[in-house]
């Protein structure tokens, strides 16, 4: 489970990042 809410915040801080660069 942790593993998955790791993964998870990772995806979405790469997401952000993606969104607030364009």
């Amino acid at each position: 489970v942790f593993g998955f809410i790791a993964t998870l915040l990772c995806v979405m801080d790469m997401w952000l990042s993606y969104k607030i660069s364009f």
